[in-house]
Parts: structure tokens; sequence; C-alpha cells
């Protein structure tokens, strides 16, 4: 007997500054537009997603409606947030301890939180802020009232892979920046033992002898946000899932020669803030190397969520009767105890996505159900370097792409699309032509891909 659970709607909103806090408004405003916003489940976020996220559930705490808080995000886009932090508060990076990663919370604060504590946030959809914890290089997770991270559990329970720290009065705004504190441009936030913070004895492996946790972006380990969303360990697993994704397309490397590389080393140093005594003329290399294990880690997270939706389809596969005797047994072995379930839908809303592209990379197992939903017969499958016939095919299998090609040619098409890859990360003010490309050009994906892949 196959078990039957209940369904479950995730969205995650990956890292990118200020760049993904405007991609994300247009995410939101089509799942609005959709219907989904309200069977959201868990929304997990990370870097500007973070900020993004805990800014948006700040407002539906408020009770205001999502379009005024769409339209509040964009205009304090367009003001930036670090010369605003920086320039009045700049006496108080003086005082010991405190750093412009703390300046810049109390930016945040003052916008969007006004005061909030991680026990105020709403409980639905629940919010969780992910954020990397250097001490032990682990994933943390600030939910409602909780911080949760491998190896920090009670001494009571030493055996546990991890049990939430009750922390109803920590400060919204430092949850969020904790998760975009990026290494070399923002200083960690640092979680202390004790009141409001981490209860003395707590955590294993050598852990409860740490005075303190420090906490950098999430997205030094998963900058889409995905991983609390897959894993059954995090308490917070969907099985629908929509990604918006914020990272741009990788760029080739081509090393420079050594007097270049040494000015461009130097200004790099700079602008990191780091000491010239680490050997600046190699700075260049060290920061390629960050890129690529960043890109590598991205690229293996997109594949691992794309596996999880093919696989699903398989079983959906099995459990309708259409499949072989061999794909049969060998889906049922790694079945476990998911039981009979619709297949997984997953939207992957990026900013590297073009029109033709996004068209000519649906799979074959999709234009299968697509075609037998609507009674089409297939004598073949259309030429995916054909875009017309694509979407002549997605036509007649009853999938309305016009209203979202629209927006695309509205936009800018091709051209926007390479506007919104050149977009700096960070946290500094946004051109308006920037933050409404970013927004429309979420906006015609999520309904492109809604018509292909939802319904």
């Amino acid at each position: 007997m196959c078990l039957l659970i209940d369904m479950s709607l995730g969205l995650s909103l990956s890292g990118g500054g200020s760049r993904a806090a405007a991609f994300h408004r247009g995410t939101v405003k089509a799942l609005e537009e959709l219907g989904l916003v309200d069977k959201l489940s868990v929304v997990s976020t990370i870097s500007g997603g973070s900020v993004f996220g805990a800014a948006w559930m700040a407002s539906r705490k408020r009770g205001e409606e999502t379009g005024l808080f769409l339209e509040e995000m964009g205009r304090e886009l367009g003001k930036g947030f670090i010369g605003r932090s920086i320039r009045p508060r700049a006496a108080k990076m003086l005082v010991p301890g405190l750093t412009r990663t703390n300046v810049l919370a109390d930016t945040f604060d003052s916008v969007f939180f006004k005061g909030m504590k991680l026990g105020d946030i709403p409980d639905s959809p629940r919010l969780c802020m992910n954020v990397s914890v250097l001490n032990n290089g682990h994933l943390g997770k600030f939910t409602k009232g909780e911080f949760k991270c491998a190896g920090i559990t009670p001494p009571e329970h030493p055996r546990s892979y991890s049990e939430p720290v009750k922390m109803e009065e920590y400060p919204l705004s430092l949850a969020a920046t904790a998760s975009a504190a990026y290494p070399g441009l923002l200083a960690p936030i640092y979680l202390k033992r004790g009141k409001g913070g981490i209860p003395k004895g707590w955590g294993r492996d050598g852990l409860k002898d740490h005075s303190r946790f420090a906490l950098v972006d999430g997205g030094v380990l998963d900058n889409l946000g995905v991983q609390s969303l897959l894993s059954s360990k995090s308490g917070l697993s969907c099985w629908d899932i929509i990604v918006s994704d914020a990272g741009t397309r990788e760029e080739l490397w081509k090393p420079r020669n050594i007097v270049v590389k040494a000015f461009k080393s130097a200004w790099d140093t700079a602008c990191a803030g780091v000491g010239v005594g680490i050997g600046w003329i190699s700075i260049g290399d060290l920061l390629r190397v960050n890129k690529v294990m960043f890109n590598k880690e991205v690229r293996q997270m997109r594949h691992h969520l794309f596996d999880e939706q093919e696989k699903s389809w398989m079983m959906t596969a099995i459990d309708s009767g259409k499949a072989d005797g061999a794909l049969k047994e060998f889906v049922g072995r790694g079945r476990g105890s998911h039981g009979a379930r619709e297949r997984r839908k997953i939207l992957f809303i990026k900013i590297n996505q073009f029109w033709d592209s996004m068209i000519g990379h649906i799979p074959n197992w999709r234009l299968w159900e697509l075609a037998a939903r609507a009674g089409v017969k297939v004598g073949r499958y259309p030429d995916r370097g054909n875009t017309g016939e694509m979407e002549q095919f997605l036509a007649e299998c009853g999938v309305d792409l016009a209203p979202a090609k629209d927006i695309f040619k509205r936009m800018g098409g091709d051209e926007a699309v390479r506007k919104a890859n050149d977009v700096a990360t960070g946290f500094s003010k946004l051109p308006g032509e920037s933050i409404d490309i970013l927004y429309s050009h979420a906006l015609w994906q999520a309904k492109a891909l809604y018509g292909i892949y939802w319904k």
C-alpha cells in the first residue's frame, strides 16, 4: 500500500544583494497573480533574498498588501543602502565590536523592520533565513523565534543532530543581515553565549567550548536556498519548489600579465579591505578561485533539484502503469517512504535565461505529459532549435505563452537579459532601468514556466 502525504509548496529566494531583491520583486508579483502566494508553506532565503524575504514577512505582519510592499521595495532599491548606512553612522563603527555590518543592519531595521524581533514574523508561510556558520561549516537557519544549526545541541541530548535554540527577542534585522554578510566585504555577525544567544553547554564535537559563533552569507554554502527545502532533516522540506535565482551567467577568466595583475590585485585588495601582507599580487587569483568554487556549488544544487524532479516523474509513470518492468524495479528501490504522489513541480526562474533557451530546453518527458494531457498525437517531437516550431507545439497542447512573450518583448528582449546579467551585487543603489528590467525579467519567466511546467 502506498502512503499518500500532503503536498507542500516552497519558495527559495537566492542571494545577490540588491540585484536579487529587484529580481525577486518580479517573482513574487507573478506568484501573486497566479494565486500561488497564499499556497506557500516555506520561504527559504539567502543573502539579498533574506533581506527581501524578511522585509516581505514584516510587511505581511503589518497587514500590508503585497503590491504595496513591492512598490516600496522598488523605491528603496533606487536609494541604495550602503551610502545611507555609512555616512550618518560612521562614528558608530568606532565602537569596539561594531562594524559596517551592524550599521547596515540598522539601516535595514529603520527602513523595513521597525524594531521587529525574530519571534514577531508570521507563522505562515514559514520564513527560513539561511546563514553559513564558520565554526563548523554548516548552514544555520533563523526561523520564527528560533535558530538551528548542525552540532548545536543541548548537553542532555549529545547525540542529537541539531535542536532549535529559542531566540524570540533576537532582532530580525541582525538575522537578515547575517545571511547577507559576504566574507571580505561585510564582517560576520556573532552569536554569543548566554542570554539572547547560544545557551551555555550547548554544542557537540567541541562546539560547546566555543564562546561565540561567526555567521556570514548563506551563499557560501548554498546561494539558491534550496537545501532547506529538500532536506528532511531541516523540518522545512517541500515537495513542489519555486526557485528565484538571481545568479548571473558564468564568465570566462583570462589570466593577466604581471603588471596588470599587480595593479588589479592592489585594487581588489583595497576593495576587500585586507592587508597587503597576505600576498596582494595573488588576491586576484584567490578571488577567481572563490568564484569558481561558488559557481560549482550552484551548478551542483541546480542539477540536484532537477534530478529530484525527473525522479518524481519516473515514480508518477510507474504509479500510472506507463513504465516497463525494469524501470518499475529500478525506481521502486529508490522510492523509500515517499509513497505515491503527483509529479514534483519545479519552477526555475533565473536571471541568465533567454526566451529561445527556455523554450529549447523543455525535456521530452514534459513534452510527452503536455501532449498526453491535451490528447495530441505525437509523431515526432518538435525541433528544439526551431523556437517557432516549439511554440506551435506548445500552443497545440494548450500552453498560452503570449502574455509572457509580450512582457519579454516590452522589457527589451535578449538585450535586456544581457543588461540584467551585468547588474552588480552589493547593496548600493540601483538605476531605475535595472530595477525595471529585473522585475519584468522574473515576471515573464514565472508566467511562461507556470504554463509549461505547472498546470
